[in-house]
């Protein structure tokens, strides 16, 4: 799956392990890292929501076909 940040700032904090340490901590860099592989490997956001661990719901109202965690 491609994806696409918001910021160039946040491409270059979530560019690898070390830079997410620095910029968010040991734990939170873990948690973030493991997203990032199960994003990066999933083919779509399906996928994902199969999966009870990423908590990805299709939001509702004027956010209707967006996803959220």
């Amino acid at each position: 799956m491609e994806i696409n940040f918001v910021t160039k700032k946040l491409r270059k904090q979530l560019a690898s392990p070390q830079e997410m340490i620095k910029n968010f901590g040991a734990d939170r860099a873990k948690r973030l890292n493991q997203r990032l592989e199960d994003l990066y490997a999933a083919a779509n956001l399906a996928v994902l929501r199969s999966l009870p661990q990423t908590n990805c719901h299709e939001l509702l109202g004027n956010l209707k076909g967006l996803f959220g965690a």
